[in-house]
């Protein structure tokens, strides 16, 4: 008997590399589900006399999950360039500059 028809495809970094925006495409839309299922029991229910369930802490738990795996998804936990920084200058454009400041201070030195 050949099971081998019932084995896992075989993936190799190539297939992973050229279907890696289509499964994190898909992973996005499943979580959006989930959190869009999740969210009311997280926030609280209302019920017809008005009275605020409590979340149960499985669907907290869930949620948290969800939040923490689209958060990952969307590389909002690694670090961002600080703002502070200053652009990279390619270097005869910085040599230019750099002269040009020479001889600026060499103006206001003499004179």
């Amino acid at each position: 008997m050949d099971l081998s028809r019932w084995a896992p495809p075989q993936l190799d970094e190539e297939i992973l590399a050229e279907q890696a925006p289509v499964i994190r495409a898909e992973i996005l839309r499943r979580l959006e589900g989930l959190w869009t299922a999740l969210g009311p029991w997280v926030d609280g229910r209302e019920d017809q006399d008005g009275v605020i369930s409590r979340p149960d802490a499985r669907l907290v738990t869930a949620a948290l999950t969800c939040l923490r795996q689209l958060q990952q998804l969307a590389r909002l936990d690694q670090p961002r360039p600080s703002a502070d920084k200053a652009p990279a200058v390619a270097g005869d454009v910085l040599a230019k500059v750099m002269a040009e400041l020479g001889e600026l201070e060499a103006r206001t030195t003499q004179g």
